[in-house]
């Protein structure tokens, strides 16, 4: 019995032994790269920054799939407000994005043995900013989501540990799906419901590693 057991376990021992083997034959396909990094991003006349993680999946060299999501870590001016007797009524406020996420498909195009490339991507971006007045009992809540396009660069220093560049625009409809108003000096600061369409520029510098 004792016997037969340890047979197994050496079978066992010898198949995972066997998968290492051909794992580590075929270690330069390294089909996922993860990231971590910081992103910059224009909003309108607001400049916020978030932390962002990504996870990229090469079929190819030259083709992938990948998606991204980061969370609001530094606050940006931004100017809120509405027509009210004809003007333009502009309330400034301090404006943070809850969280943004994104899926892409990647063209992608290596030039050198550890895996560095180029990449252009497009794909469909989500996003969450809340605004709260200076001034003004005011707090807006916001979501967005839209097209998105960019462009970046992987460059590895070894086969696993890099850095990763990229800019990506994103055509973000916004919904006014929540605004609340208090405070006597608030009352003609009404946003009205609706859609509007907010350009949105986006810088990345991230860590990179592959597997």
């Amino acid at each position: 019995m004792n016997y037969r057991v340890s047979s197994l376990l050496l079978a066992g021992l010898s198949s995972i032994l066997g998968v290492s083997i051909v794992g580590a034959a075929d270690a330069q396909e390294q089909n996922s790269k993860v990231s971590i990094g910081y992103t910059f991003a224009t909003v309108d006349d607001a400049d916020l920054g978030l932390i962002t993680a990504r996870y990229n999946y090469s079929f190819t060299d030259y083709f992938a799939v990948e998606g991204d999501i980061g969370f609001g870590i530094s606050d940006g001016e931004l100017d809120i407000g509405d027509e009210f007797d004809g003007a333009f009524v502009p309330v400034a406020s301090e404006a943070s994005a809850d969280f943004a996420g994104g899926l892409f498909a990647v063209g992608q195009y290596p030039f050198d043995v550890k895996g560095s490339n180029v990449f252009l991507r497009i794909g469909y971006q989500f996003s969450s900013i809340d605004s709260e007045a200076d001034d003004f009992d005011v707090n807006v809540d916001v979501d967005a989501d839209g097209f998105a396009a960019g462009l970046g660069l992987n460059y590895f220093f070894t086969d696993r540990h890099g850095v990763r560049f990229d800019y990506t625009y994103y055509n973000a409809e916004v919904d006014f799906e929540d605004f609340d108003v208090s405070g006597s000096d608030a009352t003609p600061m009404i946003i009205m419901g609706g859609e509007e369409e907010v350009d949105v520029d986006q810088f990345t510098v991230a860590y990179v590693f592959q597997f």
